[in-house]
């Protein structure tokens, strides 16, 4: 009975590693595989820091919203990209990397334009807290006005009337959390990736 029980002890810890160890995978191999013609926006909202990745095949953009010294977002980088090419910034933060500007016009690289709310690839345009003429809406703390777009992201952090008065005005809509990372990605078409 001894020897049952152990065994049963030694099957449930095995299972429990082998959980662990899949679901652990999912995070450390976030590595985005993207065509040529594609671009992914990672949503990286953390505890201090507000930023988004900009991947493409070859490169690497990051685009710091918020940063208060989030030791994290390092860290979360590094699971979705190797190296940083160039640091866009709505102020200036003491960030770690070598090339980073502030966005006060439009900058382009390649085929992406940034801007200061926004960030243009062939014909998609992707706002953040705006709602002009965007395809992608990225809303950290709301804006008025009626939202026309195709997909609505917003943070957790909003307040539940915003976010009810959203829903009733457009379908397409992901609440981004912390610690979940959204990729928006962008090509012929658009498509939404979920990391936990």
């Amino acid at each position: 009975m001894k020897k049952l029980v152990f065994i049963l002890f030694l099957l449930i810890i095995n299972f429990y590693l082998l959980y662990f160890k899949i679901s652990s995978i999912d995070t450390r191999n976030a590595k985005l595989r993207l065509r040529k013609d594609e671009l992914g926006i990672v949503i990286l909202y953390l505890e201090q820091s507000t930023s988004l990745l900009i991947k493409k095949a070859d490169y690497s953009l990051l685009y710091v919203i918020e940063y208060h010294g989030d030791n994290d977002l390092y860290e979360t980088i590094n699971l979705f990209a190797e190296n940083i090419d160039y640091v866009f910034m709505w102020e200036e933060y003491d960030l770690q990397y070598s090339y980073k500007v502030v966005v006060d016009g439009s900058i382009s690289i390649n085929d992406i334009i940034i801007e200061k709310n926004s960030i243009r690839y062939q014909n998609h345009s992707f706002c953040i807290d705006t709602i002009g003429e965007c395809d992608y809406i990225y809303l950290i703390r709301g804006v008025d006005g009626k939202v026309n777009a195709k997909m609505v992201l917003h943070n957790d952090s909003l307040s539940s009337s915003y976010v009810k008065g959203i829903y009733d005005n457009w379908g397409e809509i992901y609440k981004v959390r912390r610690s979940t990372y959204i990729t928006l990605i962008l090509g012929s078409d658009h498509g939404l990736i979920k990391v936990k």
